[in-house]
């Protein structure tokens, strides 16, 4: 499976009004995300295992290892882990306390992971 690591770009965020309560909601048990340009990709790469082992992987390397060689800040709430296994895909947000799996039957979402993705309209 063919894994992305999108994070949440706070300079954006920060420019909308009440971005805290907007994005904190979101995040916190929204069923739909943000645009994409509040989303920066960050690391793509391929992984065999089990989605929720995915993004822990993802964590622990990007929190705790050397962030695969980037220079990228570590991973925070509102971070996005999609993951395509071709036929389809599943996204899950950092929660404060372990992964949220969005709801792809929102057309707002799948727009989203579409253009993260780099799908054409």
């Amino acid at each position: 499976m063919r894994i992305k690591l999108c994070y949440a770009n706070w300079h954006e965020l920060n420019k909308i009004p009440d971005d805290h309560e907007t994005f904190l909601s979101v995040v916190m048990g929204g069923e739909t995300l943000l645009d994409e340009e509040f989303y920066d990709h960050v690391h793509s790469c391929e992984m065999m295992c089990s989605s929720i082992e995915a993004c822990n992987e993802l964590f622990e390397q990007f929190n705790f290892g050397d962030r695969g060689g980037h220079k990228v800040r570590s991973m925070s709430v509102g971070d996005i882990v999609i993951i395509d296994y071709d036929f389809w895909k599943e996204v899950y947000v950092c929660q404060p306390k372990g992964w949220r799996k969005l709801d792809l039957d929102d057309p707002a979402n799948v727009r989203l992971v579409g253009s993260l993705l780099g799908w054409d309209d």
